[in-house]
């Protein structure tokens, strides 16, 4: 009788840690889990019905305390696994999926620091862009430092053909655009090529480590600034665009359309070949990006269970 009720005990032992397994989200941890508890408390059901026949009564008082000891501390190592698997699955599951949200606000090789840059609104359906709503504001109404007219200094770095850095400031070219580092298009003869990569190229030898002097124009909530700049008298904006490696940003200003007419006639740069606008593609872009995240979130809860 005392077996029998051992036997159901540990039974009822395997349904809990069944449970738990199952809260954290690991059938595979569960099913193994139960499994053993089944297959001892058998075992060990008939090891003490032998013993019960051999009359070894002092053996059997201590092997059933032994027992249930050992079955108390594995009942509770065990759950206490379970437990730790099924945090360890649900804290990977969120880190990818923080991974994924991250690549949208950043885009591959676009740079953290220029999130404001991404000029996609509903607008692009009517091949223009503005700025992000509720992320391009004036500096002027963002600080209580006000905005700088001039900046000048040396250039340090370049990130794309549109953006580099000034000192302790990333400075975003005003009127003009240009693909980021990794949008291709389509060369004269139809090859594909990485022509954002070919317009930083451009810009960097252009102003790399030399000293521009800008005058600003906005900025955003990051202190970055939004400027047109010059070396000595030539303006960085038009050279960009009449070597074709920029496009003109018709929803800052209209000064920089004839450098982009005069380019596109000539057939440099981008103009050269076919090309998508740049904030085109980013809009392109982030929308692949939303895609496979809510994919990734479908397949998330049956990747966890046999992970």
């Amino acid at each position: 009788m005392l077996m029998r009720v051992i036997l159901w005990a540990i039974l009822a032992g395997s349904v809990v840690m069944g449970y738990f397994g199952y809260k954290t989200g690991s059938a595979t941890n569960a099913a193994v889990g139960i499994g053993i508890i089944i297959v001892a408390a058998f075992a060990i059901f008939f090891i003490m019905k032998m013993f019960l026949h051999l009359g070894f009564f002092l053996i059997k008082v201590l092997l059933i305390v032994g027992l249930i000891a050992l079955i108390a501390v594995s009942g509770i190592k065990g759950c206490q696994y379970l437990m730790d698997s099924g945090r360890k699955i649900n804290s990977q599951q969120t880190q990818k999926l923080q991974e994924m949200e991250e690549k949208i606000a950043t885009r591959p090789l676009l740079d953290r620091f220029i999130s404001f840059f991404s000029f996609s609104n509903d607008s692009a359906k009517e091949g223009q862009r503005g700025m992000i709503k509720g992320k391009e504001i004036d500096l002027k109404q963002s600080q209580k430092q006000p905005l700088p007219q001039q900046i000048s200094g040396q250039v340090t770095e370049v990130r794309s053909g549109y953006l580099f850095r000034m000192g302790h400031h990333f400075i975003k070219l005003y009127g003009i655009d240009a693909p980021d580092p990794r949008q291709t298009c389509l060369d004269k003869r139809g090859a594909t090529y990485n022509c954002g990569h070919k317009a930083k190229v451009m810009l960097e030898r252009l102003i790399l480590g030399k000293k521009l002097a800008c005058q600003i124009a906005g900025g955003d909530y990051r202190k970055n600034y939004v400027a047109t700049c010059k070396i000595y008298k030539t303006d960085v904006g038009v050279s960009m665009l009449t070597a074709g490696w920029a496009v003109a940003d018709r929803t800052a200003t209209s000064v920089y359309i004839p450098y982009e007419e005069q380019a596109h006639k000539k057939k440099v740069g981008l103009w050269a070949g076919k090309f998508v606008a740049p904030w085109q593609a980013r809009a392109q872009s982030r929308l692949q990006l939303q895609k496979n995240i809510s994919e990734n979130s479908k397949d998330s809860f049956w990747g966890s269970l046999f992970k």
